[in-house]
Protein backbone atom coordinates (compact mmCIF):
# COMPACT_ATOMS: atom_id res chain seq x y z
CA UNK A 1 0.00 0.00 0.00
CA UNK A 2 2.79 2.44 0.83
CA UNK A 3 3.98 1.41 -2.66
CA UNK A 4 0.86 2.69 -4.64
CA UNK A 5 0.76 5.59 -2.63
CA UNK A 6 4.42 6.69 -3.62
CA UNK A 7 3.59 6.13 -7.22
CA UNK A 8 4.38 8.48 -9.52
CA UNK A 9 3.98 7.38 -13.48
CA UNK A 10 4.90 8.74 -16.38
CA UNK A 11 3.34 7.66 -19.89
CA UNK A 12 5.04 8.50 -22.84
CA UNK A 13 1.92 6.91 -25.10
CA UNK A 14 -1.97 7.01 -25.23
CA UNK A 15 -2.02 3.64 -25.24
CA UNK A 16 -0.14 3.46 -21.81
CA UNK A 17 -1.61 6.25 -20.46
CA UNK A 18 -5.26 4.13 -21.25
CA UNK A 19 -3.98 0.88 -19.36
CA UNK A 20 -2.75 3.17 -15.99
CA UNK A 21 -7.08 4.48 -16.43
CA UNK A 22 -8.15 1.66 -16.55
CA UNK A 23 -6.70 -0.14 -13.54
CA UNK A 24 -7.83 2.99 -11.82
CA UNK A 25 -4.31 4.31 -11.23
CA UNK A 26 -4.67 7.83 -13.37
CA UNK A 27 -4.12 10.31 -10.19
CA UNK A 28 -0.75 8.53 -10.01
CA UNK A 29 -0.21 10.15 -13.49
CA UNK A 30 2.22 12.87 -13.20
CA UNK A 31 3.45 13.23 -16.52
CA UNK A 32 1.91 12.40 -20.40
CA UNK A 33 2.60 12.69 -24.01
CA UNK A 34 1.38 15.59 -26.12
CA UNK A 35 -0.26 12.63 -27.62
CA UNK A 36 -2.56 11.25 -24.38
CA UNK A 37 -5.45 13.06 -24.10
CA UNK A 38 -5.38 13.77 -20.29
CA UNK A 39 -8.15 12.27 -18.36
CA UNK A 40 -10.60 12.79 -15.65
CA UNK A 41 -9.31 12.57 -11.90
CA UNK A 42 -5.62 12.65 -13.67
CA UNK A 43 -5.18 16.24 -12.16
CA UNK A 44 -2.89 18.02 -14.33
CA UNK A 45 0.02 15.62 -14.93
CA UNK A 46 2.73 17.53 -17.45
CA UNK A 47 3.49 17.21 -20.92
CA UNK A 48 6.80 15.57 -20.98
CA UNK A 49 7.32 15.34 -25.06
CA UNK A 50 7.07 17.36 -28.65
CA UNK A 51 6.97 16.33 -31.58
CA UNK A 52 9.79 17.69 -34.22
CA UNK A 53 7.24 17.36 -37.32
CA UNK A 54 4.63 20.17 -37.89
CA UNK A 55 1.47 19.48 -37.00
CA UNK A 56 -0.30 21.18 -40.26
CA UNK A 57 1.40 19.50 -42.92
CA UNK A 58 -0.09 17.28 -45.31
CA UNK A 59 0.02 13.47 -45.19
CA UNK A 60 2.28 13.10 -47.72
CA UNK A 61 4.77 15.95 -46.44
CA UNK A 62 4.65 13.89 -43.25
CA UNK A 63 5.59 11.00 -45.21
CA UNK A 64 8.67 12.36 -46.59
CA UNK A 65 9.72 14.12 -43.39
CA UNK A 66 9.33 10.87 -41.19
CA UNK A 67 11.68 9.20 -43.54
CA UNK A 68 14.03 12.08 -44.23
CA UNK A 69 14.68 12.27 -40.14
CA UNK A 70 14.53 8.16 -40.12
CA UNK A 71 17.05 7.96 -42.82
CA UNK A 72 19.31 10.65 -40.74
CA UNK A 73 18.93 8.88 -37.43
CA UNK A 74 17.23 12.05 -36.58
CA UNK A 75 14.99 12.11 -33.43
CA UNK A 76 11.08 12.25 -34.16
CA UNK A 77 10.45 13.62 -30.57
CA UNK A 78 12.14 15.62 -28.05
CA UNK A 79 11.69 14.58 -24.27
CA UNK A 80 12.11 17.25 -21.74
CA UNK A 81 15.06 15.96 -19.48
CA UNK A 82 14.76 18.72 -16.39
CA UNK A 83 10.90 18.37 -16.73
CA UNK A 84 11.38 14.63 -15.88
CA UNK A 85 13.49 14.49 -13.58
CA UNK A 86 11.45 17.52 -11.37
CA UNK A 87 8.66 15.05 -11.68
CA UNK A 88 10.42 12.31 -10.03
CA UNK A 89 8.75 9.80 -11.65
CA UNK A 90 8.86 5.80 -10.10
CA UNK A 91 7.85 4.30 -13.05
CA UNK A 92 7.86 5.48 -17.38
CA UNK A 93 5.91 3.47 -19.31
CA UNK A 94 7.37 3.88 -23.29
CA UNK A 95 7.47 1.51 -26.36
CA UNK A 96 10.10 -0.11 -28.48
CA UNK A 97 7.53 -0.85 -31.52
CA UNK A 98 7.55 1.72 -33.52
CA UNK A 99 10.10 4.74 -34.34
CA UNK A 100 7.06 6.62 -35.69
CA UNK A 101 4.94 6.74 -32.50
CA UNK A 102 6.64 7.83 -29.61
CA UNK A 103 10.13 8.80 -28.14
CA UNK A 104 12.97 6.64 -28.28
CA UNK A 105 12.85 3.71 -25.80
CA UNK A 106 16.67 3.70 -25.27
CA UNK A 107 16.82 7.55 -24.82
CA UNK A 108 14.32 7.06 -22.29
CA UNK A 109 16.26 4.14 -20.49
CA UNK A 110 19.34 6.39 -20.40
CA UNK A 111 17.61 9.19 -18.86
CA UNK A 112 16.30 7.02 -16.62
CA UNK A 113 19.73 5.16 -15.53
CA UNK A 114 21.52 8.76 -15.16
CA UNK A 115 18.32 10.12 -12.35
CA UNK A 116 19.27 9.82 -9.05
CA UNK A 117 16.27 7.65 -7.93
CA UNK A 118 16.11 5.78 -10.94
CA UNK A 119 12.74 4.56 -12.21
CA UNK A 120 11.53 1.39 -13.58
CA UNK A 121 11.42 1.82 -17.70
CA UNK A 122 8.72 -0.74 -18.77
CA UNK A 123 8.71 -1.43 -22.75
CA UNK A 124 5.05 -1.81 -23.93
CA UNK A 125 5.31 -3.20 -27.58
CA UNK A 126 2.53 -5.39 -28.38
CA UNK A 127 2.03 -7.01 -31.77
CA UNK A 128 -1.47 -8.35 -31.15
CA UNK A 129 -3.87 -8.98 -28.79
CA UNK A 130 -2.44 -11.25 -26.87
CA UNK A 131 0.16 -8.62 -26.98
CA UNK A 132 -1.72 -6.06 -25.41
CA UNK A 133 -2.79 -8.49 -22.51
CA UNK A 134 0.55 -8.85 -21.80
CA UNK A 135 1.37 -5.08 -21.59
CA UNK A 136 -1.75 -4.68 -19.21
CA UNK A 137 -0.36 -7.12 -17.06
CA UNK A 138 3.02 -5.55 -17.52
CA UNK A 139 1.33 -2.49 -15.74
CA UNK A 140 -0.40 -4.04 -13.75
CA UNK A 141 2.65 -6.07 -11.89
CA UNK A 142 4.63 -2.68 -11.56
CA UNK A 143 2.01 -0.37 -9.96
CA UNK A 144 1.13 -3.31 -7.60
CA UNK A 145 -2.47 -4.09 -9.22
CA UNK A 146 -2.55 -7.51 -10.40
CA UNK A 147 -5.92 -8.12 -9.17
CA UNK A 148 -7.74 -5.50 -11.23
CA UNK A 149 -5.23 -6.12 -14.12
CA UNK A 150 -7.24 -9.70 -13.92
CA UNK A 151 -10.51 -7.96 -13.67
CA UNK A 152 -9.68 -6.00 -16.63
CA UNK A 153 -8.15 -8.90 -19.01
CA UNK A 154 -11.65 -10.99 -18.21
CA UNK A 155 -13.79 -8.12 -19.03
CA UNK A 156 -11.84 -8.06 -22.52
CA UNK A 157 -11.31 -11.17 -23.49
CA UNK A 158 -15.32 -11.98 -22.31
CA UNK A 159 -16.13 -9.14 -25.19
CA UNK A 160 -13.73 -10.24 -28.12
CA UNK A 161 -14.81 -14.03 -27.50
CA UNK A 162 -18.04 -12.72 -27.77
CA UNK A 163 -17.54 -10.88 -31.50
CA UNK A 164 -15.62 -13.95 -32.65
CA UNK A 165 -18.09 -16.50 -31.81
CA UNK A 166 -20.81 -14.34 -33.28
CA UNK A 167 -18.66 -13.83 -36.52
CA UNK A 168 -17.79 -17.48 -36.86
CA UNK A 169 -20.12 -18.41 -39.49
CA UNK A 170 -20.36 -15.41 -41.06
CA UNK A 171 -19.33 -15.05 -44.58
CA UNK A 172 -16.15 -13.76 -44.56
CA UNK A 173 -15.84 -10.02 -46.36
CA UNK A 174 -13.06 -8.81 -48.25
CA UNK A 175 -10.95 -6.31 -46.86
CA UNK A 176 -7.95 -3.54 -47.22
CA UNK A 177 -7.40 -1.85 -44.61
CA UNK A 178 -5.30 1.20 -44.46
CA UNK A 179 -3.66 3.30 -41.77
CA UNK A 180 -2.52 5.60 -44.15
CA UNK A 181 -3.75 7.16 -47.29
CA UNK A 182 -0.83 9.72 -48.90
CA UNK A 183 1.00 7.16 -49.57
CA UNK A 184 -1.22 4.80 -48.95
CA UNK A 185 0.02 2.32 -46.21
CA UNK A 186 -1.71 -1.37 -45.07
CA UNK A 187 -2.43 -1.47 -41.78
CA UNK A 188 -0.46 -4.25 -39.76
CA UNK A 189 0.12 -5.47 -36.20
CA UNK A 190 -2.85 -6.45 -34.71
CA UNK A 191 -5.43 -5.06 -37.55
CA UNK A 192 -5.44 -7.91 -39.19
CA UNK A 193 -6.34 -9.79 -35.97
CA UNK A 194 -9.31 -7.69 -35.69
CA UNK A 195 -10.62 -7.95 -39.36
CA UNK A 196 -10.49 -11.53 -38.87
CA UNK A 197 -12.15 -11.64 -35.57
CA UNK A 198 -14.43 -9.17 -36.82
CA UNK A 199 -16.14 -11.60 -39.99
CA UNK A 200 -13.37 -10.35 -42.43
CA UNK A 201 -10.40 -11.51 -44.76
CA UNK A 202 -7.92 -8.86 -44.44
CA UNK A 203 -6.10 -9.07 -48.37
CA UNK A 204 -3.26 -7.10 -47.69
CA UNK A 205 -2.27 -6.91 -44.34
CA UNK A 206 -0.23 -9.46 -42.45
CA UNK A 207 -0.85 -10.37 -38.49
CA UNK A 208 1.72 -9.71 -36.42
CA UNK A 209 3.60 -7.60 -38.89
CA UNK A 210 4.12 -3.88 -38.93
CA UNK A 211 2.22 -2.19 -41.65
CA UNK A 212 3.54 -1.40 -45.18
CA UNK A 213 3.65 0.93 -48.27
CA UNK A 214 1.46 0.28 -51.04
CA UNK A 215 -0.24 1.42 -54.31
CA UNK A 216 -3.51 2.30 -55.70
CA UNK A 217 -2.59 -0.25 -58.17
CA UNK A 218 -2.07 -2.69 -55.44
CA UNK A 219 -5.25 -2.17 -53.71
CA UNK A 220 -7.17 -2.22 -56.98
CA UNK A 221 -5.88 -5.46 -58.09
CA UNK A 222 -7.07 -7.27 -54.99
CA UNK A 223 -10.57 -5.91 -55.46
CA UNK A 224 -11.58 -5.60 -52.23
CA UNK A 225 -15.24 -5.36 -51.11
CA UNK A 226 -14.95 -2.96 -48.45
CA UNK A 227 -12.06 -0.21 -47.91
CA UNK A 228 -11.09 0.94 -44.22
CA UNK A 229 -9.34 3.89 -43.16
CA UNK A 230 -8.31 4.53 -40.00
CA UNK A 231 -5.24 6.89 -40.39
CA UNK A 232 -3.20 7.10 -37.68
CA UNK A 233 -3.04 9.83 -35.57
CA UNK A 234 -5.86 11.36 -37.29
CA UNK A 235 -10.03 12.16 -36.57
CA UNK A 236 -12.39 11.28 -38.86
CA UNK A 237 -12.51 14.66 -40.35
CA UNK A 238 -8.62 14.74 -40.96
CA UNK A 239 -8.66 11.77 -43.18
CA UNK A 240 -11.81 12.74 -45.16
CA UNK A 241 -9.29 15.75 -46.44
CA UNK A 242 -7.17 12.93 -48.03
CA UNK A 243 -9.87 11.12 -49.18
CA UNK A 244 -11.55 14.16 -51.08
CA UNK A 245 -7.83 14.39 -52.68
CA UNK A 246 -8.32 11.26 -54.57
CA UNK A 247 -10.63 12.21 -56.61
CA UNK A 248 -9.60 11.74 -59.82
CA UNK A 249 -7.02 8.97 -59.10
CA UNK A 250 -8.20 6.53 -61.74
CA UNK A 251 -7.30 3.15 -59.52
CA UNK A 252 -9.33 4.43 -56.94
CA UNK A 253 -13.01 5.90 -59.01
CA UNK A 254 -11.94 2.23 -60.79
CA UNK A 255 -12.56 0.28 -58.02
CA UNK A 256 -16.21 -1.32 -57.30
CA UNK A 257 -15.70 -0.53 -53.68
CA UNK A 258 -15.57 2.93 -53.95
CA UNK A 259 -18.22 3.32 -56.50
CA UNK A 260 -20.60 1.31 -54.17
CA UNK A 261 -20.09 3.39 -51.15
CA UNK A 262 -18.15 0.32 -49.15
CA UNK A 263 -15.58 2.56 -48.36
CA UNK A 264 -15.99 3.26 -44.40
CA UNK A 265 -13.64 6.12 -42.70
CA UNK A 266 -13.30 5.71 -38.83
CA UNK A 267 -11.88 7.67 -35.82
CA UNK A 268 -8.07 6.05 -36.03
CA UNK A 269 -6.43 8.45 -33.38
CA UNK A 270 -8.80 6.65 -30.68
CA UNK A 271 -9.02 3.56 -32.16
CA UNK A 272 -7.23 0.79 -34.15
CA UNK A 273 -3.84 2.30 -33.84
CA UNK A 274 -3.71 2.94 -30.28
CA UNK A 275 -2.70 -0.89 -28.93
CA UNK A 276 -4.37 0.04 -24.94
CA UNK A 277 -8.06 -1.11 -24.15
CA UNK A 278 -9.75 0.62 -26.97
CA UNK A 279 -8.25 -1.93 -29.33
CA UNK A 280 -11.52 -3.75 -27.80
CA UNK A 281 -13.30 -0.97 -28.62
CA UNK A 282 -11.88 -1.12 -32.36
CA UNK A 283 -12.74 -4.89 -32.87
CA UNK A 284 -16.78 -4.11 -31.65
CA UNK A 285 -16.89 -1.09 -34.31
CA UNK A 286 -15.19 -3.24 -36.62
CA UNK A 287 -17.71 -6.03 -36.42
CA UNK A 288 -20.63 -3.91 -36.58
CA UNK A 289 -19.14 -2.46 -39.96
CA UNK A 290 -18.81 -5.66 -41.65
CA UNK A 291 -21.29 -7.27 -40.32
CA UNK A 292 -24.35 -4.68 -38.75
CA UNK A 293 -27.07 -7.54 -39.25
CA UNK A 294 -25.25 -9.60 -36.49
CA UNK A 295 -23.20 -6.81 -34.75
CA UNK A 296 -25.06 -3.34 -33.33
CA UNK A 297 -22.88 -1.32 -33.24
CA UNK A 298 -21.45 -0.33 -29.43
CA UNK A 299 -23.44 2.71 -28.40
CA UNK A 300 -21.30 3.05 -24.91
CA UNK A 301 -18.88 4.82 -27.32
CA UNK A 302 -20.86 7.79 -28.34
CA UNK A 303 -23.11 8.83 -31.28
CA UNK A 304 -22.08 6.74 -34.74
CA UNK A 305 -21.42 9.58 -36.91
CA UNK A 306 -18.87 10.57 -34.20
CA UNK A 307 -16.80 7.12 -34.91
CA UNK A 308 -17.53 6.06 -38.69
CA UNK A 309 -18.35 7.56 -42.05
CA UNK A 310 -19.40 5.84 -44.70
CA UNK A 311 -18.36 7.49 -48.25
CA UNK A 312 -20.65 7.45 -51.36
CA UNK A 313 -19.43 9.18 -54.66
CA UNK A 314 -21.24 12.28 -54.01
CA UNK A 315 -18.81 13.38 -51.16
Amino acid sequence: MDCLHRMRIVSLLPSATDIVCALGLEDKLVGVSHECAIPAGAGAPKLVTASTIPANLSSKQIDVAVGQQLQQSTALYTINEALLRKLKPTVILTQSLCQVCAVDQEQVQDLADSMEDSPVVVDLSPMSLNGLYHSIRQVAAVTASRGEGQKLLVQLQRRVHTIAERSETLRRRRVVFLEWLDPPFVAGHWNPELVRLAGGIDLLGTAGQPSTKTTWQQVQDVNPEMIVVACCGYSIQRSMTDIQQLSGNPHWEAMPCVKGGQVAILDGSQYFNRPGPSLIDSLELLAHLLHPEMHRFPASLGPANSLLTRLSMAS
